[in-house]
């Protein structure tokens, strides 16, 4: 491939990327994404799962074979993992760590207050 590549897909269009560089970073639903690589006249399409909260990064070698099999050609590396526990699982240990703050600094805050009261 001594081409630049343009790659799309359905939501975001990276454009034309030169050889060697790299593409804008760019959200994409979580879901199945189809994204199209476009190199002259050669095309191949690449497909991938996204769940929510992940961080990808896709390696497209200069040596990309067009055709059925161009996903094996593209490496991708997970840069953070995605969402493992829902945000409503998480209210109660929210709720019970503010409640133990408030109780918590209420009770010091009293003993400060009282330790620097002046007499007399």
């Amino acid at each position: 491939m001594t081409k630049p590549l343009n790659i799309s897909s359905a939501a975001v269009q990276f454009g034309i990327i030169d050889l060697y560089k790299y593409s804008i970073y760019s959200e994409i639903k979580n879901g199945r994404a189809t994204f199209t690589l476009h190199s002259g006249s050669q095309s191949c399409e690449y497909s991938k799962d996204f769940r929510f909260g992940g961080s990808h990064t896709f390696f497209i070698p200069s040596t990309l074979n067009f055709g059925p099999k161009c996903q094996e050609c593209i490496t991708e590396t997970v840069d953070i993992e995605p969402n493992s526990v829902h945000v409503p699982l998480q209210i109660p240990q929210y709720f019970l760590s503010t409640a133990g703050e408030l109780v918590m600094s209420s009770a010091t805050g009293q003993e400060f207050y009282y330790s620097q009261v002046v007499y007399g």
